[in-house]
C-alpha cells in the first residue's frame, strides 16, 4: 500500500512538473503519468493480488512509465533519472533470471525510446547498467544483513531460554544446598538434570565415596548403571580430564547419545561425575549441566559444614546448623567444647545507626570468629563456636579471644561469653548448650564495670565544673531534662543510662577550647566559632578510650547535628543520626535558651518552646521536640498543683 501511495504521489508531481515546464509536449508523457497513477492505485487496492506480488510487474510498469516519460520530453531529456528509480526495484529480486529479466527490461525501454545512436546515449545507457548491477548487489548484501538478524534473534532467544533455566535451576535447586545427606543431594540432581536437559537418563557419581544415584525416564525396561564399562568410561574421563565428554553414536541398553560432565567434590581426589543419555545433547544442555555441577558441588559442601542451612546476613552455619552437628559430634562420644558469645547492645546499636550498619557490624564479627574456629550464627545476637577437645584451660583462652575480637571489631559493643566442655559423656546437644549460654562471672564483673563508669563520668564532670562552674551546671540540667525525654521516648534501662552519660558530659569537649573564647561576652567571630565547635570532636576523643561510654561518646559527637543535615562535625541527616544526640540536642537548646548569661537575658521556657517548635524539622528530631512538650506540660502541671 505504501509503494503504491508513492507512486500515486510521484504521478501527480510529474504531472505538473511536465505542464509547468512545458517539458510535455507530446501525449506519451502524460499516458507515462496516467500509468504510474494507474499502477499505484493497484497497489493502494490491492488488486490484482497475484499480479502483484510478481517482483517483475512493478519494475515493467515503472520501465514502461519511464520510457513514456522520456519518449514524450525529448531524446535528452531531463527526465532520463526516473530509470534509476525504476531499477532500485532490482534490490527486492532474489531470483538471477529475475534479476536478469528486469535490468534487460529497463535497458531495452531506454534503448528504444532514445532515438538515434550517438555518445551521450550510449554513456546514459552505461551509468544505467551499472546502476542496475549496483541494485543487484546492495539487493543481495541486504539480503545477507536480514539473514544474519534474524540468525542473530535466533541465538538471543535461545540465550534468553537458556537463561531462563539457569534462573529455574537455582530456584528449584535452592533448597538442596541445606540437606545433610550427600545421597538426597545426589537424587535432587539427577531429577534436574534429567529434566533440564530432556534426557531418558541421568546418573550421578561421586567416585571417592563409591555413592551414585540413577533417574530413569519412560523407555527401555533396561537401564545403564555405574557398573556399565561405556558409563565407567564417561565418568572416569570426565572426572579426571575435567571437561565434559560428549558420545552421540553411545547406544547402552536401548539408551543412545551421551553426555558427562565433571562434578568437583570437596575435599575430594578423584571427584565425580554427573551422566545424561537418550538425547542429542548441544551446546546449551551443556552449559545447563556444568552449571548444576557447581551447585551439586556446593550443596555436597555444605552438607558438611551447614547440614541445617545457612544463615542469610552472615553466610555462616544457622541454629538449625549447630544442633545437627552438635548433636552428630557427641554422637559419636568425642570431646568437643562450645563457646556461646553474645553480642551485648546490638539491639541498641540496631536503633542507633541503623539496620544496614548493624548487619555489617556482625558479619565482620562472624567473619573474625569464622577465621579461626568453626562458627555458627545461633541467634541475632549470639554466635556459637564448636572446638574440638574438652580442655578447661583452652576453653577459657578461645572464650577471651572471642571477646577480644567483639571488642576490636565493635568498640561500641561488649561481648557476653561462656563456654561449656563434653569429654566423652552422653550429654545432650541442648543441655551443652544452656550451660555455654550461661555465662561465667559475667554479672559481678558487670557490676564492677558499672561502678567504675560512673566514677569516670563522675569525674571528668568534676573537672568540667572547676573549670567552668556555669558550664558544669548547664551540663547537668541537660542530663536531667535529656533523661526524662528519653523516658517518654520509651528507651530501654541501658539507653538511659547513656544517654544520662552522654548528655552530662555532651560539653566536655569544651575543656581544650581557650579561657578568652568560652568567656568571651560578646559576639564569636567566624574563626573563633569554629574553634568552638571542635568541642564535639574533643569530647568524642576524650569518651573514646573508655569502651563502657561507646553510645554516650556517639552522643557526645553529634549532638549538634541537626535533622536536615546542615550541622556538625559530619552533617548527619535525619535518622542517620543517633537518636541519644538528637535527644541531647533538644535538651541543650532549651537549656542554653532559657539561661541567662553575663551579656544576655535568658528567654522565658514559653518562648524557648516556641522556637524549638519553630525549627522542629529542620534543627530537631519532631518526635524528640513532641516529647519535650510533654515533659515541660507535665512539669507545669505539678508546679501549678503544688502552688
Amino acid at each position: 500500500m505504501i509503494t503504491g501511495l508513492i507512486r500515486l504521489a510521484a504521478a501527480a508531481a510529474l504531472t505538473v512538473l511536465l505542464f509547468v515546464s512545458g517539458l510535455g509536449e507530446g501525449a506519451a508523457a502524460y499516458a507515462g503519468a496516467a500509468l504510474l497513477a494507474a499502477f499505484g492505485l493497484a497497489g493502494v487496492a490491492g488488486h490484482p493480488r497475484r499480479l502483484l506480488r510478481e517482483p517483475l510487474v512493478p519494475l515493467l510498469a515503472d520501465a514502461c512509465a519511464a520510457s513514456l516519460f522520456v519518449l514524450g520530453s525529448g531524446g535528452d531529456s531531463p527526465l532520463f533519472p526516473l530509470y534509476f528509480l525504476a531499477a532500485l526495484g532490482l534490490v527486492r529480486m532474489r531470483e538471477v533470471w529475475r534479476q536478469l529479466c528486469g535490468g534487460g527490461l529497463l535497458l531495452a525501454g531506454y534503448a528504444l525510446v532514445s532515438g538515434e545512436f550517438s555518445e551521450g546515449n550510449l554513456v546514459r545507457g552505461g551509468l544505467l547498467a551499472a546502476f542496475c548491477l549496483g541494485a543487484v548487489v546492495l539487493g543481495r548484501e541486504l539480503r545477507g544483513l536480514s539473514g544474519r538478524g534474524r540468525e542473530l534473534a535466533a541465538r538471543a532467544t535461545r540465550e534468553r531460554e537458556l537463561a531462563g533455566r539457569l534462573a529455574e535451576l537455582g530456584e528449584r535447586f535452592g533448597p538442596v544446598l541445606g540437606l545433610l545427606d550427600p545421597g538426597r543431594v545426589l537424587e535432587w540432581a539427577v531429577g534436574a538434570a534429567r529434566e533440564l536437559s530432556g534426557a531418558a537418563y541421568a546418573h550421578a557419581v561421586l567416585i571417592d565415596a563409591n555413592l551414585h544415584r540413577t533417574s530413569m525416564g519412560e523407555g527401555p525396561d533396561a537401564c545403564p548403571t555405574w557398573w556399565h564399562p561405556a558409563v565407567q568410561e564417561l565418568v572416569l574421563r570426565s572426572a579426571r580430564s575435567g571437561e565434559p565428554v560428549r558420545r552421540p553414536g553411545l547406544g547402552v541398553h536401548g539408551v543412545e547419545g551421551f553426555l558427562a560432565v565433571p562434578v568437583e567434590v570437596p575435599g575430594g581426589e578423584h571427584g565425580g561425575a554427573l551422566v545424561v543419555g537418550g538425547g542429542r545433547f548441544g551446546e546449551v544442555e551443556e552449559r545447563l549441566l556444568r552449571v548444576l555441577a557447581g551447585q551439586l558441588s556446593a550443596a555436597l559442601r555444605d552438607a558438611g559444614d551447614a547440614p541445617g542451612g545457612r544463615d542469610v546476613t552472615t553466610g555462616l552455619p544457622n541454629r538449625a546448623s549447630l544442633h545437627r552437628v552438635l548433636r552428630q559430634e557427641l554422637s559419636y562420644g568425642g570431646a568437643a567444647t562450645l563457646v556461646s558469645v553474645r553480642l551485648e547492645g546490638l539491639e541498641g546499636f540496631t536503633r542507633s545507626n541503623g539496620m544496614a550498619l548493624s548487619e555489617a557490624l556482625v558479619r565482620r564479627i562472624g567473619g573474625r570468629l569464622a577465621g579461626r574456629h568453626r562458627t555458627f550464627r545461633y541467634g541475632v545476637d549470639e554466635f556459637c563456636l564448636l572446638v574440638r577437645g574438652a580442655e578447661g584451660v583452652r576453653a577459657r583462652r578461645v572464650a577471651r579471644w572471642a571477646r577480644d575480637v567483639v571488642r576490636e571489631v565493635a568498640g561500641d559493643l561488649e561481648a557476653s561469653v561462656g563456654y561449656a566442655v563434653s569429654s566423652g559423656g552422653a550429654r545432650e546437644p541442648e543441655e551443652l548448650l544452656a550451660e555455654a549460654r550461661r555465662p561465667r562471672e559475667e554479672g559481678e564483673a558487670r557490676r564492677r564495670l558499672e561502678v567504675e563508669v560512673r566514677e569516670v563520668v563522675a569525674a571528668l564532670h568534676e573537672a568540667a565544673s572547676v573549670r567552668d562552674p556555669e558550664l558544669g551546671e548547664h551540663m547537668r540540667e541537660v542530663s536531667r531534662i535529656a533523661r526524662s525525654v528519653g523516658e517518654k521516648l520509651g528507651l530501654s534501662p541501658a539507653e538511659l543510662e547513656a544517654l544520662t552519660y552522654g548528655a552530662l558530659l555532651h560539653d566536655i569537649g569544651k575543656l581544650g577550647v581557650p579561657d578568652a573564647i568560652l568567656s568571651k561576652p560578646s559576639a564569636l567571630s567566624p574563626r573563633e566559632y569554629e574553634i568552638v565547635k571542635l568541642h564535639t570532636e574533643h569530647g568524642a576523643r576524650i569518651l573514646r578510650r573508655v569502651r563502657a561510654l561507646s553510645e554516650a561518646m556517639l552522643a557526645v559527637r553529634h549532638h549538634h547535628e541537626r535533622f536536615d543535615g546542615g550541622g556538625y562535625p559530619d552533617g548527619l541527616q535525619g535518622a542517620d543520626i543517633p537518636l541519644l544526640a538528637r535527644i541531647v540536642f533538644v535538651a541543650d537548646a532549651f537549656d542554653s535558651m532559657t539561661r541567662s548569661r553575663p551579656y544576655r537575658s535568658g528567654a522565658s521556657r514559653r518562648e524557648a518552646l516556641k522556637e524549638i517548635a519553630l525549627n522542629s524539622g529542620s534543627q530537631f528530631d519532631p518526635r524528640v521536640v513532641e516529647a519535650l512538650f510533654e515533659v515541660m506540660e507535665e512539669l507545669e502541671r505539678r508546679r501549678l498543683s503544688s502552688a
